[in-house]
């Protein structure tokens, strides 16, 4: 299974803001798994070898937000980081909204970063 064009735009944005040296693995991901647990979504990766053994059990994302058209509230993102390289990604909606089996217009906005105003990523059609 490959990556929807939303879930590999929102890791990107993820890794360039806050781990720029994982970028390197982007291409190289691909879905093990997606499965939708209510107002979460949670995508695991294949594997990447070799395991290089560094950063592990990094949470990433928390501070990313993203409005999708049809929502009402938005959703959320964290990336795990195991062994050197991502390892699964969960979307989440605020209020236990139901997540879009297609999301086409999205902004992503980063909030809170600590001593910077919020960086926007206005994304188009996916």
């Amino acid at each position: 299974m490959k990556l929807t064009e939303f879930e590999l735009d929102s890791i990107r944005i993820i890794l360039e803001r806050e781990k720029p040296n994982l970028l390197k693995y982007l291409s190289q991901l691909s879905v093990s798994s997606r499965k939708d647990y209510g107002g979460s979504r949670v995508i695991t990766f294949c594997e990447i070898w070799p395991n290089i053994g560094q950063e592990t059990n990094l949470v990433l994302g928390e501070m990313l937000y993203c409005e999708v058209q049809g929502m009402g509230y938005g959703l959320g993102f964290l990336l795990f980081v195991d062994g050197g390289a991502p390892a699964a990604l969960e979307i989440f909606s605020h209020c236990n909204e139901a997540i879009p089996e297609h999301i086409s217009f999205y902004e992503h906005i980063w909030s809170c970063f600590p001593n910077c105003a919020s960086v926007t990523h206005v994304m188009g059609t996916a």
